[in-house]
């Protein structure tokens, strides 16, 4: 083979490669906020339970939740909810520290994952109060009068996915279930 063939078949290779990775981050994020994905979230926190196992290592959740997106859908349709919902994720991310990973939950859902790698609970508790409060504060003299509720809990260590999440949502149903702007903690 000539030097032209070699260059092209690298060239070639690094196209595919780049359209690959290119493919893959895509299919991870979420469309509207740039998020991570539910997809993505169920292979992370399996791997995060995996390693806090196997290394002793805890980590908390927070669950967020617009507490009643879907009126705020209803009343000023989804585009301008859309802008609201962004916002609500600029809050997260100005709040949340470099290591922590936010999660959109669902396309088109208004719930939000956040894991605190090396975190306990008080951790989380904390940080899901600044966030209430930031939201509240963002929103406080609009017409919207829009909040969040926030369900927390720490990992335990022999605890896998499924009763995991199944903690973290009791805690938000909890926190919804006080008329709403409340953070509630999964035992």
């Amino acid at each position: 083979m000539d030097i032209l063939s070699y260059i092209l078949i690298i060239v070639l290779l690094c196209t595919t490669f780049y359209y690959r990775r290119l493919y893959l981050n895509r299919s991870n994020r979420d469309s509207l906020t740039g998020l991570y994905n539910g997809t993505r979230f169920t292979s992370f926190l399996k791997k995060k339970i995996k390693t806090s196992r196997t290394n002793s290592v805890q980590f908390s959740l927070i669950l967020v939740d617009i507490d009643d997106f879907k009126d705020l859908n209803d009343t000023v349709g989804y585009l301008i909810a859309d802008q609201y919902l962004q916002k609500v994720v600029r809050i997260i991310l100005d709040v949340i520290g470099a290591g922590e990973y936010v999660f959109r939950q669902y396309t088109r859902g208004d719930e939000f994952i956040v894991i605190c790698p090396n975190a306990q609970l008080s951790y989380a508790l904390e940080i899901s109060n600044v966030l209430r409060k930031k939201v509240n504060e963002e929103f406080l003299n609009s017409d919207l009068n829009l909040s969040i509720s926030c369900g927390v809990t720490e990992h335990k260590k022999e605890e896998n996915y499924e009763d995991l999440l199944k903690r973290v949502y009791v805690a938000l149903r909890e926190a919804k279930s006080k008329c709403n702007k409340n953070t509630s903690i999964g035992l």
